[in-house]
């Protein structure tokens, strides 16, 4: 089955020339404030899931305020260090064009109110935050090297012809609230209209590494992690078919 694929780019004034290779990417450590975060999103030309397994080929780069969206990429890009939190500084985040870091801020509610996973399907036209299981914890740092913790957005569903952005939060799920302290933003959705003459319906999934922003939050030794979806642009406009965890594989 033939996946489509289309590839958006967005460069600031400060986006370097090269990425570095992946043995680069998981040595660093935070030496200022542009951190790469490598993430897989998937679509298929009819409008299924072409979850084959957990390929690292279609992947998505973002840069501080850069994205790179590709689905047929030659290097395989480590997962890396997610970006710090930091406040928008007067940009409006809801703008399509807006693709940094966002504001937790955003993601805060004076009470945490979870969806249960049994209630997915559900359509995005608020905030909404659900308790996932973890596949392991307390994971050696030799065990996080070879093998990267995911969060998996799965069953995304809109129409192709939408603007459509949401943020993705893990949250540490012994808090009783949502605050921007224990707030950490892993990664964006964003879909830029765009028609083809295939079917109108897109569905794809996300798939964020999380391992570096767990220890961010210290909540490594938790079984469970709260996700939290905050939706930007064209609510109401997609549907999430269910979040869950896995460790994939670094190759």
């Amino acid at each position: 089955m033939a996946s489509f694929s289309y590839l958006t780019t967005i460069f600031p004034s400060s986006f370097c020339a090269s990425l570095p290779k992946p043995s680069q990417t998981l040595n660093s450590k935070r030496r200022n404030s542009h951190h790469i975060v490598a993430v897989s999103i998937k679509a298929s030309a009819n409008g299924d899931d072409n979850d084959g397994g957990n390929s690292r080929r279609d992947v998505l780069v973002g840069l501080g305020g850069t994205i790179l969206g590709a689905t047929a990429v030659s290097d395989q890009f480590a997962f890396a260090q997610p970006p710090t939190r930091a406040a928008s500084h007067g940009v409006d985040v809801t703008e399509v064009g807006y693709l940094g870091r966002g504001n937790a801020a955003m993601a805060a509610e004076k009470k945490k109110t979870l969806t249960p996973l049994s209630s997915f399907p559900i359509v995005l036209d608020k905030v909404i935050s659900t308790k996932v299981a973890r596949p392991q914890k307390s994971r050696s740092s030799v065990e996080k090297e070879g093998v990267e913790e995911i969060v998996v957005i799965d069953g995304i569903q809109l129409n192709r012809a939408s603007s459509v952005k949401f943020d993705v939060y893990i949250n540490d799920e012994d808090e009783t609230q949502i605050t921007p302290e224990n707030s950490e933003f892993a990664g964006s959705f964003l879909n830029v209209p765009h028609s083809q003459k295939k079917a109108n319906t897109m569905k794809t999934c996300l798939r964020l590494g999380i391992t570096n922003l767990l220890e961010d939050l210290e909540a490594e030794d938790d079984e469970d992690v709260v996700v939290t979806l905050v939706p930007r642009v064209g609510q109401g406009l997609v549907t999430i078919g269910g979040i869950k965890t896995e460790l994939l594989q670094n190759v």
